[in-house]
């Protein structure tokens, strides 16, 4: 599958289970383990381990498990790695602490949909 159709699919799905403050950003030129990072927010910590449980199974269901994952029960900042996309899904307070756009600025922005 296309890393980055990959990608939008996974937000499409975070978004229909409430997700906010979607941000696709194309790591390519920057990282040599992956090609997209899917920034995601969900309002608390139940919902980013709800959203986080549902996107490992849908990458399963394709066939393409999660590499793996940290924090999905912790519910601030899962991560979960599908090798070329690398979901980061955090609570609020958590994704203005780490700043991750801020952080990888200069890799572009991709368009969701």
């Amino acid at each position: 599958m296309d890393p980055l159709e990959l990608a939008r699919d996974l937000v499409r799905i975070a978004v229909e289970k409430k997700a906010e403050n979607v941000v696709i950003l194309d790591v390519r030129a920057f990282l040599p383990i992956t090609d997209y990072f899917v920034i995601l927010t969900g309002t608390n910590r139940r919902q980013v381990a709800a959203i986080s449980d549902t996107l490992i199974r849908e990458l399963k269901r394709r066939g393409a498990p999660a590499l793996g994952s940290d924090g999905v029960d912790a519910g601030r900042w899962a991560l979960i790695d599908g090798a070329s996309v690398i979901v980061h899904l955090f609570s609020p307070e958590a994704r203005e602490y780490y700043d991750l756009e801020g952080l990888w600025g200069d890799a572009p922005r991709i368009a969701p949909a």
